[in-house]
C-alpha cells in the first residue's frame, strides 16, 4: 500500500494528531480500534484519507469521530460514507451517543454531519483548532 503524499499533512496538525493517536494506542493497546485508520477507496484500494476516533472514550470522555478525505478524493462521498460507518461501529459497542466537532466555516464537514444525522449540542473552543461547533447523534431506541 503506498501512502500519498497528504499523510501525513505537511503542517504540524497531522503531526500531532498522529503522535496523539500513537500516545493512546500505546497506552492501551487493546483500545486501538478507538484510534485513527486509514480510509481506502473500494473501487481500487487507493488510500483516500483518514478516519477513526479522537481516542477510546473512556480516555476522551466521549465517542468523537473524526475524518479527513485527502484533495483528490473528495466529492465523492467518502466522509459521508467513513462517518455514518463510525457512528455505526460505535453504536455496536454500545456507545449511546457520537460526538463530531466542525468548524463553523467548513461547508462540506456540515454537510457530512448533517447527512449523517447529526444535530448541533453546543460550541466549543478547541486550542489548536479554534471555534468548533460540536454535534451529536444518539442511538435510536431498540437499535
Amino acid at each position: 500500500m503506498d501512502l500519498p503524499v497528504e499523510f501525513p499533512a505537511p503542517d504540524a496538525s497531522d503531526d500531532f494528531f498522529l503522535k496523539v493517536q500513537l500516545e493512546r494506542m500505546r497506552a492501551d493497546p487493546d483500545l486501538r480500534a478507538w484510534c485513527a485508520r486509514l480510509m481506502g477507496r473500494h473501487s481500487d484500494g487507493a488510500v483516500a484519507g483518514h478516519c477513526g476516533f479522537h481516542g477510546p472514550p473512556r480516555a476522551v470522555g466521549r465517542a468523537e469521530i473524526g475524518y479527513t478525505v485527502f484533495p483528490a478524493h473528495r466529492g465523492q462521498g467518502l466522509a459521508t460514507e467513513a462517518a455514518a460507518a463510525l457512528v455505526a461501529w460505535a453504536w455496536a459497542r454500545g456507545e449511546m451517543t457520537v460526538f463530531a466537532s466542525v468548524a463553523p466555516a467548513n461547508l462540506a464537514s456540515l454537510a457530512v454531519v448533517h447527512k449523517v444525522g447529526f444535530v448541533q449540542a453546543g460550541v466549543q473552543m478547541d486550542e489548536i483548532d479554534g471555534e468548533q461547533l460540536v454535534f451529536e447523534v444518539t442511538r435510536p431506541p431498540g437499535t
